[in-house]
């Protein structure tokens, strides 16, 4: 888990360190991705199918904000249906326009919601942003989630239904007309994948606000459940054919998504927690203080064992298994030794006390006497003779004088 940590706290360090140029490269592949998708699903107008368009387009979303992705991609996308019929453009441009009106007006910061719900219901994964922006956002986002659905499918219909009619050239402005809004509300999937996602980002909001220890995890998991609830028992009730096993599939990714956002953001120790209480003149205040999951760190000891073991992880085993050799033999000389103290202690135990008898002292012999008192004699003689020749010296000094 450790582990984990540090890789998110690296990963938030180089996005914090390089930050101004890793946003406009994302945002310039959000982008790129959006225009190629929408030219493979409706390419009708052949100048937007430009691949240099293209990447102008994506460059310039690159250094506008998300406002400005969202609005090129819908004028991209408009483009694209005048040149499959002036009358499904026309129409196009009257939803968009209800649209942003309706956005604008409740839910202005949810940009990234708008734009990322037709990716992630082309990856087969439209729970990944209901679930995320209930765990991240607010109820509101719901608004936001059904926009980015409807888009995606309209395109679809706009593909799927009336392009063939376009393309025999049996059908007139009032017949594509209709086929586009028979194709709009008989679509069942795309009702259920707008309430599933709708109601999804509204429980999550609703859960994630409630004061209990894994609550994230909580949301998520009922979220998934019931999305999947929804989907799979509506298909079965209105006959829709949406594949079951591709919806729980996608939302099992789905939730994976969002575990890995809940990392990211949201990584606290319950074990930690700790309720406050303090006041003022009008207010007692209960605080639960949740603490956040912390890098522990390793001392250089540790962190060079770990480098060594990565390195050569079989050189790493054998110095262990010396070591535990080692030890198991220190072991066995303490034993040994331990065990010989018992025995000698016991044998000293067993012995009788003897009594100790002090040596008498040494008298030196009187030759050794002798020879020191000689030795005195001549000491004394020499001091005397270096005494008088002393007072002789002075004296002839007495008389020069």
């Amino acid at each position: 888990m450790n582990v984990l940590v540090e890789l998110k706290e690296k990963l938030k360090h180089i996005y914090g360190e390089y930050g101004l140029y890793l946003t406009p490269i994302l945002k310039f592949l959000l982008a790129l991705f959006l225009l190629l998708q929408i030219n493979h699903i409706v390419g009708y107008l052949s100048i937007l199918n430009n691949i240099f368009i293209v990447l102008i387009l994506a460059l310039i979303c690159a250094i506008l904000p998300l406002n400005g992705t969202a609005l090129i991609c819908s004028i991209a996308i408009v483009g694209q249906l005048f040149g499959l019929g002036i009358e499904i453009g026309a129409v196009a441009a009257a939803i968009f326009l209800l649209l942003y009106l309706l956005y604008f007006r409740f839910t202005p910061k949810d940009t990234l919601a708008l734009v990322l719900t037709p990716v992630a219901c082309a990856c087969g994964m439209p729970a990944a942003v209901a679930i995320g922006y209930g765990l991240v956002g607010g109820a509101f986002s719901a608004l936001s989630v059904s926009c980015g659905v409807f888009v995606f499918y309209f395109l679809q219909v706009a593909a799927t239904v009336v392009a063939p009619l376009k393309a025999e050239g049996s059908a007139d402005m009032a017949a594509s007309l209709q086929a586009l809004m028979s194709g709009l509300s008989s679509n069942k999937e795309m009702i259920l994948i707008i309430l599933a996602s709708a109601a999804v980002v509204i429980i999550v909001a609703l859960i994630r606000n409630m004061d209990a220890d894994n609550i994230w995890n909580i949301a998520i998991v009922v979220g998934m459940i019931c999305y999947m609830v929804i989907v799979i028992g509506g298909s079965i009730v209105l006959g829709s054919s949406t594949s079951i096993i591709l919806v729980i599939v996608g939302t099992f990714a789905s939730g994976l998504a969002a575990f890995i956002l809940e990392f990211f953001l949201f990584q606290v120790d319950y074990k930690k927690s700790e309720y406050l209480q303090f006041q003022d003149d009008e207010y007692v205040y209960f605080v639960k203080a949740v603490p956040k999951v912390a890098v522990k760190k390793r001392t250089h000891h540790e962190t060079v064992s770990r480098s060594a073991q990565q390195r050569n992880p079989q050189q790493q085993s054998e110095r262990e298994q010396i070591k535990q050799q080692q030890s198991e033999q220190k072991q066995g000389v303490q034993k040994q030794s331990e065990q010989k103290q018992r025995e000698e202690q016991q044998v000293i135990q067993e012995q009788p006390v003897e009594q100790k008898v002090e040596p008498w002292p040494q008298i030196k012999p009187q030759e050794s006497a002798t020879q020191d008192e000689g030795q005195t004699d001549l000491d004394l003689e020499q001091a005397l003779a270096e005494s008088l020749k002393e007072l002789h010296i002075d004296e002839e000094k007495g008389n020069n004088q």
